[in-house]
């Protein structure tokens, strides 16, 4: 097989492979949002960016159709579920002789959907039939190449571009959701100790940073985890702080690198801590009453 026909096929189904988990994370997300009892729309927005790898362009904006809409139909924007479709399409049309005329008719009628002059209106109206209509097209196409194609070489590469974007994508839901898998090497832990300054956003304090400084350090990792368990003291003066609020938190940590002296958080993947053992002392004016 030429490497140029191995390399369009790799392309196509790793495109489209791209184009299925962003719409997936899209739709979880959009159902987060309606839940007015959790986090802002922001965050979610923001934890919804960094899952797919925080491409540019993509800022809040307050509205959250209009944010959704973006990602899902700017044709000027790589990381864009259209711009992935018409990738894949693309490469497909390159190699038109390689693959079943049933392939290349289920991938053009998926281009042509998400260019289909109603549709951005009909997504304002429907986003959720809109977002499954996209995964049951690619799911479709799917199906098509595994009944119509022939297994030989041509095959595997479709394969392999689709595992290994789906690996990318759930190694970065894990960075993301489970940061605790992440942690620094043991060798940098040495440099986290107390009085290190710390820094702590909550989904529940939008746009707020607090300060504050570890007061407390495990002698020793967890045996299972390999993490490390550390103590973290915020002022809470205005009693906003509550047990179980959910956010991001970094340490500062001292890591010499040559003759160097670097200060950075750690873990450096943006680490989402759970505070479920949190002790909130109360406010000042409550102490005594």
């Amino acid at each position: 097989m030429l490497s140029r026909v191995a390399d369009s096929l790799y392309w196509m189904s790793r495109y489209l492979e791209r184009a299925e988990n962003t719409v997936r994370q899209l739709d979880v997300a959009m159902s987060l949002m309606l839940d007015s009892g959790g986090a802002s729309a922001e965050s979610h927005w923001q934890r919804l960016l960094a899952s797919l790898g925080k491409p540019a362009g993509f800022e809040w904006n307050g509205d959250v159709a209009a944010n959704a809409q973006k990602l899902v139909f700017d044709k000027h924007h790589p990381a864009s579920v259209a711009c992935c479709i018409d990738a894949a399409r693309e490469n497909a049309r390159q190699i038109r002789e390689e693959i079943s005329t049933e392939q290349w008719q289920r991938l053009n009628r998926l281009y042509h959907q998400m260019h289909a002059s109603h549709i951005e209106t009909q997504f304002r109206s429907s986003i959720n039939d809109v977002l499954g209509s996209i995964i049951d097209a690619i799911h479709l196409f799917k199906g098509v190449s595994d009944t119509t194609m022939i297994h030989g070489q041509g095959w595997h590469f479709i394969r392999l571009g689709r595992y290994l974007e789906r690996a990318y994508a759930i190694a970065t839901l894990l960075q993301v959701y489970q940061p605790h898998l992440f942690h620094a090497p043991e060798r940098e832990i040495s440099g986290i100790g107390v009085n290190k300054d710390a820094h702590v956003e909550l989904d529940a304090l939008p746009g707020k940073s607090l300060q504050g400084k570890v007061v407390r350090v495990a002698p020793a990792l967890d045996p299972t985890t390999r993490t490390l368990d550390a103590e973290v003291q915020l002022k809470n003066d205005s009693g906003e702080l509550r047990p179980g609020m959910y956010g991001i938190g970094a340490i500062v940590y001292e890591l010499l690198t040559g003759d160097r002296l670097w200060e950075q958080p750690w873990p450096a993947a943006d680490p989402e801590l759970l505070f479920t053992n949190a002790y909130v002392d109360p406010p000042p004016n409550l102490r005594n009453g």
